[in-house]
């Protein structure tokens, strides 16, 4: 359905109808950093964005430049290694999307070297060769990659490369008893001998001449290429952090306590200077300046403030995975996503940014990605309710009453009701914990079906059968489906149940008006996909093959807005959020996009809804719709729309009633609007049935 064919609708149906386009947001800020490398020769920070983007910093973080020119975005890069490296004369090389590119620095400008390779792991000794390889083959380049030449096949599902030359070349193939030697132009390949049997990060010390093996149970040290292996250090779960090599000789690891050692490993002292770390994560970037200065950072956020030699980089990158969207109050919204615990906040609808850490476990998460309406984050772990606030960034503790050993699940409801169950009881509090109601139930419910409407009707479905309850369990009903329930949409404010039964291959989308008795197939609009019913019946459609992006259709209104803002590559999949007032849409490495003006409110929230009269409702043959006396000699048009918005009749007097016929209808909910010539509104909704 296209702009012309709306606006011909909105003439023709008399209906409301508003057009707007999206206005992208600024930010949130991006932790999205996928490779970096610090330069030792211009003192610049190097990092790639998953979106391709390479951003250089001479300043810790404080100023960004992009230097992306030449480089080749892949959207499916992640599946091959990407690093950067730089050789010992300053030459900075990028292996991306299976892509070899060199820097030049002169022009600000990255140059393909090579552009199909498949490496996962490469390095350049001192004279400048480059080895590299992937889990079967062993190669070397003396032409700065542009020809890779085969010297040996090996199995190496973890490589790993330490070349210092003169002979002194190692190569990590797994983390079992699989470590090699190699001369200077790649030939001679020898076994080393592994003490235990094991092999984690490898490290060549050139001031003791010690290879140092760092496993997950201890420092193991040689000189000798494995004939006898000296016991260092118990640096237990060392692989968990990094081993970094300053300037000066000196060997840092960093885990949750930040070690260093200044004889080649014999020895280790904590390093008081910097603050302890905790939950060192491994995808954090860390690094080594020129100075002997070390720097950490955290997916590119704040990770914690400078104390000594620890900096923190904020980088300006703008499109960061998001998968978990939140709003809540006027104009704040939540930013996460499920594969990390940190978060972002915007108080004024995506103008500013500010980065939150709450230590949250979200494999717990008692709501189902959604905030309360006062920013509460709700989630449990053992015998407490855990609450975090992103209002004011406090956690709060509470005790829940039962036995956490027979917990089976829970949620928060929209109206903030938090419920919780332990397979004989519900348990369900209103002020966010602080005192509970218990309500017994006598069957077997199943909670990961559960959801709680916004008038409080708690519901599930198992197999064909949809269950409600009006009082938290205490008492259920129920009503057979005609085939087995895929999945309940929502139970609206009017208690309409939205369904979706699997019909062999088919899926089909249901609707009830009347606690099952009435069901009825829902219509769709063509090359559209319902992706939301909100609280007022309100469908929103997202097209996927016009420039109308989204078609909101309600009782009497037809609301829709365009691509306008979005490129066509954004607008093709991603995550739609809808509160009160706009639509968002965020897709994933891409800057989030709001509706330009606030979504309309429906027609039927303006208007008088409980003084109209339809008697039979739902209608099987004839109904009599009888209006306030105050619409009494009123000339009224009386406009009926179906639940898609479509007018199918319309009809002006000045009485009080208006009879209708089944037989002038299709089966479905309609919308019944009536306005007088002075503006007045009322507004009902009737069922059809045959």
């Amino acid at each position: 359905m296209n702009k012309l064919l709306l606006f011909l609708l909105a003439l023709t149906f008399n209906l409301k109808l508003v057009a707007q386009d999206w206005t992208p947001l600024n930010g949130p800020k991006g932790y999205t950093i996928y490779s970096y490398i610090l330069s030792r020769t211009s003192n610049e920070l190097f990092v790639l964005s998953e979106t391709g983007e390479v951003l250089v910093s001479k300043d810790k973080g404080i100023h960004w430049l992009d230097l992306s020119d030449g480089i080749i975005y892949e959207n499916e890069f992640f599946k091959t290694l990407t690093k950067f490296h730089e050789t010992q004369d300053g030459r900075l090389f990028l292996l991306y999307a299976k892509r070899f590119y060199k820097y030049d620095a002169s022009n600000k400008r990255w140059s393909i070297q090579n552009d199909s390779v498949n490496f996962t792991d490469y390095t350049t000794g001192p004279d400048g060769i480059l080895y590299a390889g992937n889990s079967s083959k062993f190669y070397i380049s003396n032409d700065d990659g542009n020809t890779f030449i085969e010297k040996a096949n090996w199995s190496a599902p973890k490589l790993q490369f330490e070349c210092m030359g003169s002979g002194r070349n190692f190569a990590k193939l797994d983390t079992r008893a699989a470590l090699r030697t190699f001369q200077d132009d790649g030939s001679g390949m020898d076994s080393i001998r592994l003490p235990d049997g094991l092999c984690g990060k490898i490290l060549f010390d050139t001031l003791s001449g010690y290879l140092m093996n760092f496993t997950s149970l201890a420092l193991y040290k040689t000189k000798d290429k494995g004939v006898h292996w000296n016991f260092a250090d118990s640096l237990r779960l060392s692989y968990l952090g990094n081993v970094l090599r300053k300037p000066n000789g000196d060997i840092y690891n960093l885990n949750s306590i930040i070690r260093f050692s200044q004889d080649g490993g014999e020895s280790w002292k904590r390093d008081t200077s910097i603050k302890a770390l905790k939950n060192y994560p491994a995808e954090s970037i860390a690094g080594i300046e020129n100075d002997n200065s070390l720097f950490i950072y955290r997916n590119g956020l704040n990770f914690q403030e400078p104390d000594k030699a620890l900096f923190k980089f904020v980088l300006p990158i703008q499109h960061p995975q998001v998968d978990l969207f939140f709003t809540y109050a006027d104009n704040t919204i939540i930013c996460g996503s499920n594969y990390s615990n940190i978060f972002q906040k915007s108080k004024d609808n995506g103008l500013t940014w500010e980065p939150i850490f709450p230590k949250i476990n979200l494999d717990y998460f008692l709501v189902d990605k959604q905030l309360d309406n006062k920013g509460n984050l709700y989630f449990i772990e053992g015998e407490f309710i855990e609450i975090f606030n992103f209002e004011t960034g406090v956690f709060q503790t509470k005790a829940h009453p039962f036995d956490w050993n027979n917990y089976k699940g829970g949620f928060v409801s929209k109206t903030n009701k938090i419920v919780l169950f332990d397979g004989r009881s519900l348990y369900v509090s209103s002020d966010e914990a602080n005192s509970w109601s218990q309500y017994p139930v006598r069957q077997a419910l199943d909670l990961y079906t559960m959801q709680c409407s916004a008038s409080d009707l708690l519901y599930y479905y198992k197999l064909d059968t949809i269950y409600y309850s009006f009082d938290f369990g205490k008492t259920w009903s129920y009503f057979l489906t005609k085939q087995d329930v895929f999945r309940i949409e929502l139970v609206s404010k009017n208690n309409i149940f939205y369904w979706l039964e699997r019909d062999g291959n088919i899926l089909k989308f249901y609707s009830s008006p009347d606690f099952g008795k009435t069901q009825i197939e829902e219509p769709v609009l063509p090359n559209n996909w319902l992706f939301k019913i909100d609280e007022f019946d309100r469908h929103f459609y997202q097209s996927i093959k016009s420039d109308t992006f989204i078609t909101i259709v309600g009782p009497g209104t037809v609301d829709y807005i365009s691509a306008d803002g979005l490129d066509y590559i954004t607008r093709e999949y991603g995550l739609l959020h809808v509160d009160n007032s706009y639509i968002y849409f965020i897709r994933p490495h891409k800057l989030p996009y709001r509706t330009t003006k606030k979504i309309s409110k429906l027609t039927i929230l303006d208007s008088k809804t409980s003084e109209i009269s339809i008697m039979p409702n739902p209608l099987s043959e004839t109904a009599l719709i009888k209006l306030p006396e105050s619409f009494n000699n009123l000339t009224k048009t009386w406009n009926i729309y179906s639940i898609t918005g479509t007018l199918t009749y319309t009809y002006k007097n000045t009485e009080n009633k208006l009879q209708l016929n089944a037989n002038e209808f299709s089966e479905g909910i309609y919308f019944i609007q009536v306005i007088t010539d002075s503006g007045d509104k009322i507004c009902g909704r009737m069922v059809v049935v045959k």
